[in-house]
């Protein structure tokens, strides 16, 4: 049973959430693997139902994982697609490697991970830290309408670190769809740990 929990959205369809959940094709068929898998899809159904919203729940069986998220994403012409890491999991090279390779390179989604501390209503701030030049990115704009509906949402404030550049387009957005947002210019990736200064308890990391 795959320790990931993932979300799928596609902004086009009625019915436009999915929660999929994969069992390695090379258990023999475990039935009890197939209970704890539809336990899980459950639990994220009645979840959903409870901020309105319907699951379509999906089980997959796959040798391999990357693959089965991938042709999923694909047949339901996939715009968003959310991975959940455990509170207790590690976040390793070898994890990020494997998924960037397998899903990230091969996947034209929104894609995000996300690994719950604690509950979204909890936080007071979320920082969010942007690489130079993601502005010239595909899926810019997409990410970037998520993170402020999460920011319009929560009603927290946001603040961005980003270069001149990218906070150029931020501004315009803000100036539209204006949020508690705070702008701040960096530069200095080399250094990149220096805003962990910056991150206290209760603070949202993007």
């Amino acid at each position: 049973l795959v320790n990931l929990s993932i979300i799928l959205k596609n902004s086009k369809s009625q019915n436009n959430l999915y929660a999929l959940n994969i069992i390695k094709n090379t258990d023999g068929g475990n039935p009890e693997n197939e209970k704890k898998a539809k336990k899980i899809l459950e639990i994220a159904s009645k979840t959903a139902a409870a901020t309105d919203n319907h699951v379509i729940e999906l089980l997959r069986y796959d040798v391999d994982i990357p693959n089965a998220i991938v042709n999923v994403a694909r047949e339901n012409k996939i715009t968003d697609l959310v991975l959940g890491l455990h509170e207790k999991q590690n976040i390793s090279d070898s994890f990020f490697g494997s998924l960037t390779e397998g899903v990230l390179s091969r996947c034209d989604a929104t894609i995000f991970i996300y690994r719950p501390v604690q509950p979204l209503a909890t936080i007071k701030l979320h920082l969010v830290i942007i690489p130079r030049h993601a502005d010239k990115e595909i899926g810019f704009a997409f990410w970037l309408s998520n993170v402020w509906n999460i920011g319009r949402n929560s009603k927290s404030k946001v603040i961005f670190y980003a270069s001149e550049e990218t906070l150029r387009y931020i501004r315009l957005l803000q100036k539209k769809q204006p949020i508690d947002a705070e702008f701040n210019i960096f530069d200095n990736w080399e250094d990149f740990l220096v805003l962990t200064r910056e991150i206290k308890a209760n603070d949202n990391v993007i």
